[in-house]
């Protein structure tokens, strides 16, 4: 047509085009009617070539619109971020991932969902949907350093702005903390509700704690917002070390023994992962050097039933056990080595401490009796297993699961009777209390079971909507920190201790990657695991 339309033109404007002419009838002497019937059949031959034309220009085609769902629980503009498998996430290559989230585009509660994925909270679901593939231990340090993975990640567990103005607020208020001329931490003060304990405090594990508040966001050595701050810190901390390559304080409490090498070696072994995984220059010979005696103190001291208590030579609990447990597996997230036999011997202790078919545990046996079978070590015990094997389809870790998340053992704010009201027992504290360590446990254990189980869902949302609200606000003097006044171990631990370990608590969405990956299909079921069976 383009050809015919040129054709016409230059026959207008070009004289020498006329000749073309003579193939049509002489026009004086083509009648009126002939001139219509013509004109007629030109329209129609055009109008049937243009038809022609644009079915071979412009196909059908059929379009299917995809749509991707983003669900919150609260009314706010959505945000939708490209979620995927965690377990392929590199966050050293591709800079796709490296998203900033806008403060505006931020909402209060958000659960992104993957295209297709159905919710496993109907009643005829068979447990929690998930295969048992594991993400590889090497990896699962690897949500805190690149804003995309780890913005990716808060997305994907349920995270929102709350938290993570919480956490950066709680990390303020522990930079304000910091000795400025040892760079250590301190459990007594000078803040307000600090340990109230006789004895001298244990600054050595204050700043095992601080350290992994402010790694578990991504703040290393070298690396993060506050990099001076962790510098000082560990300057300090690893003088403390000594020749057996125990962490620990003289003159603090026995009790505090491995709970304070635990929680360095933790602090320790997660320096060096993520420092290993930036690349930054940083000499990881010295470091690793004390984290391998670390290691070795841990493994030399273990009892014959397989823990730790406070002291070496006794026997053994689980929440002295749970700590030592992390500190050897987070060894091996850093490429260290750790002795098989040594998580073997664990299994056995959990055993020991085991009722309910496995879906419960108990603090330690002595004497043939379980003693003090409450909800955190329950938490604790679930999450040693799910370290040393388990599959998160285990009936009896399910079944541990749905314990976890009754009403009276979700994370809440003190209503006004449970803070008015006073126990049977003149004098006691009140009736609310709250058990920040039992807290984390939980947390660390029910997000392993996935983002879409009912079981993860349902803490989480706890979580967000009343640990941030419980945190000091900007107008109080301890602005940033948690009060400890409800908090079982208030008097030990003090505003510090109970700060910490809310930070780690609304860190969990990046902190540690989940250790399965991918998804199942809705007719598999929930599979049974080995109780001996052992991480490789």
């Amino acid at each position: 047509m383009a050809n015919a339309r040129d054709k016409n033109r230059n026959s207008r404007s070009n004289p020498e085009a006329e000749p073309s002419l003579a193939l049509t009838p002489d026009a004086e002497h083509v009648s009126p009617l002939q001139k219509v019937l013509s004109w007629l059949l030109s329209f129609s031959v055009h109008i049937v070539i243009m038809i022609i034309l644009a079915l071979v220009l412009f196909p059908s085609d059929k379009t299917e619109l995809q749509i991707d769902a983003v669900f919150s629980d609260q009314l706010g503009d959505q945000l939708e971020i490209l979620t995927t498998d965690e377990g392929n996430i590199n966050p050293t290559e591709g800079p796709e991932y490296a998203i900033e989230i806008p403060e505006e585009a931020r909402i209060d509660t958000m659960i992104v969902m993957e295209p297709e994925q159905e919710l496993p909270f109907r009643d005829d679901a068979p447990g929690v949907l998930y295969d048992s593939s594991r993400t590889d231990i090497q990896d699962l340090l690897s949500g805190r350093t690149d804003p995309g993975t780890k913005n990716d990640l808060i997305a994907k567990y349920g995270g929102n702005k709350l938290t993570q103005d919480a956490v950066a607020a709680g990390l303020r208020w522990l930079v304000k903390q910091q000795d400025r001329k040892t760079g250590s931490w301190s459990l007594k003060g000078p803040f307000s509700d600090g340990s109230m304990n006789a004895i001298p405090e244990n600054r050595v594990a204050a700043t095992g704690m601080a350290l992994l508040a402010f790694l578990g966001d991504g703040h290393t050595v070298s690396a993060g917002e506050h990099t001076n701050v962790v510098r000082r810190g560990w300057s300090w901390l690893l003088k403390q070390q000594q020749n057996s390559g125990l962490f620990y304080q003289e003159n603090s409490s026995q009790n505090d023994h491995f709970y304070t090498h635990a929680i360095c070696t933790i602090a320790l072994c997660e320096l060096i992962g993520m420092e290993s995984r930036l690349g930054n220059g940083t000499d990881l010979e010295p470091l690793k050097y004390k984290a391998r005696k670390a290691i070795a103190y841990l493994e030399e001291n273990q009892t014959e039933q397989g823990g730790w208590r406070y002291v070496p030579g006794s026997d053994s609990d689980l929440s002295v056990t749970g700590w030592c447990l992390m500190a050897l597996q987070t060894a091996r997230m850093a490429g260290l080595s750790v002795q098989p036999e040594t998580l073997t011997r664990i299994t056995t202790f959990l055993d020991r401490v085991a009722w309910d078919d496995g879906s419960q545990y108990a603090y330690r046996k002595a004497n043939d009796r379980l003693e003090e079978t409450r909800t955190s070590m329950t938490a604790t015990g679930l999450l040693c297993r799910l370290y040393l094997g388990w599959d998160r389809m285990n009936p009896a870790l399910v079944k541990g699961a749905d314990l976890l998340i009754q009403p009276d053992n979700l994370i809440h704010k003190p209503t006004p009777d449970e803070d008015t009201q006073e126990s049977d027992v003149p004098g006691t504290k009140k009736t609310y209390s709250q058990n920040v360590y039992g807290w984390y446990s939980t947390t660390m254990m029910l997000k392993h079971l996935g983002p879409f189980s009912k079981q993860w869902r349902t803490w989480n949302r706890a979580m967000c909507e009343n640990l941030p609200g419980m945190q000091e606000p900007a107008n109080h003097t301890e602005a940033g920190s948690w009060n400890p006044e409800y908090d079982d171990y208030r008097t030990a631990g003090g505003r510090l201790y109970v700060t910490a370990l809310s930070i780690l608590c609304l860190e969990v969405y990046y902190r540690h990657l989940g250790l399965f990956q991918g998804t199942a299909t809705q007719a598999e079921q929930p599979g049974d695991s080995s109780s001996s069976s052992v991480s490789q």
